[in-house]
């Protein structure tokens, strides 16, 4: 199902998703981005998977204003479009609603910057494309798009 034109949800076993991530180009222009849903239980964890994948700066101060500063910055990676695949999103913070709807706002902001540009702040950036795949299993898929609420109702 696609939300809008870069926001898309994924329902699949893991074998077919890693098909799909493999259907993607791996040239220098692309950064592909995944994050594992298991391993982001906890808000700590989250924070630790997206600056890992992203390679935020040692500044990162792990806290939401944090998260979106940097997620919507980049500038140390150089592609032309990004691509962040969350594998297993129907794990992310699984006991705190409010956290994951932060994300799904940031994420939301994310994709939306960077696909619309920005031309505020110190760091103007042009129009990129910012493709986010969020991914459940099939068996999961209605408690990942009720979770999804938020995301779908603000797309």
């Amino acid at each position: 199902m696609k939300l809008n034109k870069y926001i898309h949800f994924i329902a699949c076993d893991a074998d077919d998703l890693d098909e799909f991530i493999e259907t993607f180009s791996t040239s220098n222009d692309d950064y592909l981005a995944e994050i594992d849903g298991n391993k982001c239980i906890e808000i700590e964890n989250l924070y630790s998977e997206f600056q890992k994948t992203f390679q935020f700066p040692d500044y990162f101060g792990c806290n939401w204003a944090a998260f979106d500063e940097c997620l919507n910055d980049l500038d140390w990676i150089n592609a032309k479009s990004y691509i962040l695949i969350v594998r297993d999103m129907d794990k992310i913070l699984p006991e705190d609603d409010v956290s994951f709807n932060l994300l799904l706002k940031y994420l939301r902001i994310a994709v939306t910057e960077w696909t619309e540009g920005r031309n505020y702040d110190d760091f103007p950036t042009k129009e990129t494309p910012f493709h986010l795949y969020l991914h459940s299993s099939k068996e999961n898929k209605n408690e990942l798009y009720n979770r999804l609420q938020p995301l779908i109702n603000n797309s």
